[in-house]
């Protein structure tokens, strides 16, 4: 399946201190990337806090240049293109915030704030007003709601308004920065859904930023792991989930909550703190703190190598180690909540069931 978006070695600097005497000390929040989004699935980017990856959502979407490295949509390198271009390309990659309550201008109405991006597109519409009513009601609000301000909302429906203005330029691309981290859980399930929903009726691509793996599981069919700027493995979702190759993507998945008492493993853990990303390791960045780091990690940085079976992993011990992940019994749910998703399972089968519809977490 060809890639309709791509990073190509993408850099990315920022400055923290200039000096007198020679260049500025920078920071290099993404150094050295290189994926592609193959159209159609959703491609998960996760890691700590810090890591780098909003900021590589933001140069992929064309919020920030890269410093070294090109960023390429559907065949055309974003930089390089003219600035008419950029808006062409941009009316088909859209974002979706992480905070809802700082992306939505609070001096315009939620009709002024889902019809802009179709005035600045030039995308005419019969009857505007309609178009935003139908959008409204495919992210499960009312059409009065239009007439409304974004702070009589609570943060979920602020989520909702935000993806409808996303969704207003019909794009092929959608990229979210953590869009469900700062909503209640009960809230994140229903938005989940809803964009599982618009991926299918809408033929999205989404690009998903994340730090809740257990959320990545339900919607995400590839995952990147990010650490310190760099990845470090890529892999289908149940392959990473199951079997991990990197020491880090362990312990990641040893941090999520297993609640039944019996599936309880035990608990992998890293030492130290996360390194200064403006002065990182030599080496392997993560070998300070892996439990399974030998003399050559500490001198060479891994290369982000195709292995045998299809991922990408950025470990000299990638072939050597069996590392733990989770399997099915790591997710023992009681009987009532197996009720639950079985319903859910049983809607999801029929088809979407209307814009609210949820996924008791």
């Amino acid at each position: 399946m060809a890639a309709i978006l791509e990073a190509r070695t993408v850099e990315r600097r920022f400055p923290v201190r200039r000096r007198l005497f020679g260049p500025p000390v920078e920071v290099r929040a993404v150094d050295g990337v290189s994926l592609a989004v193959e159209r159609g699935e959703t491609l998960a980017i996760v890691g700590e806090s810090g890591c780098g990856k909003s900021t590589l959502a933001r140069l992929l979407v064309g919020l920030l240049t890269p410093s070294a490295g090109q960023v390429i949509f559907n065949g055309q390198e974003m930089a390089q293109a003219s600035a008419a271009e950029r808006r062409a390309l941009r009316r088909h990659l859209q974002f979706v915030f992480q905070d809802p309550s700082s992306s939505l201008n609070p001096r315009m109405t939620v009709a002024a704030l889902v019809a802009e991006p179709m005035r600045v597109h030039g995308l005419e519409h019969a009857d505007r007003h309609a178009a935003v009513a139908r959008l409204l009601r495919r992210v499960g609000l009312r059409p009065e709601h239009a007439d409304r301000y974004p702070h009589e909302f609570s943060g979920g429906q602020r989520q909702r308004i935000g993806i409808a203005r996303a969704l207003a330029t019909r794009p092929t691309v959608l990229i979210g920065d953590e869009p469900v981290s700062a909503l209640d859980v009960s809230i994140q399930a229903q938005v989940i859904n809803l964009l599982e929903d618009l991926k299918t009726e809408f033929g999205l691509t989404l690009v998903v930023i994340a730090h809740d793996l257990s959320v990545i599981r339900h919607m995400a069919d590839r995952v990147a792991v990010m650490y310190l700027g760099r990845v470090v493995e890529t892999a289908p979702v149940e392959a990473l989930f199951s079997a991990p190759r990197h020491p880090y993507t362990e312990a990641l998945l040893a941090a999520i909550p297993i609640p039944a008492v019996e599936a309880r493993r035990a608990r992998v853990t890293m030492a130290g703190e996360t390194p200064n990303p403006i002065t990182p390791p030599d080496g392997c960045r993560f070998h300070p703190r892996c439990p399974y780091a030998v003399a050559e990690c500490h001198r060479h940085t891994p290369p982000l190598a195709v292995t045998a079976d299809g991922r990408s992993v950025a470990c000299h011990r990638a072939t050597e180690l069996t590392l733990s992940g989770l399997t099915d019994t790591g997710a023992v749910r009681t009987p009532a909540a197996e009720r639950r998703f079985a319903l859910f399972r049983a809607a999801a089968a029929i088809g979407p069931a209307g814009p609210n519809r949820g996924v008791p977490t």
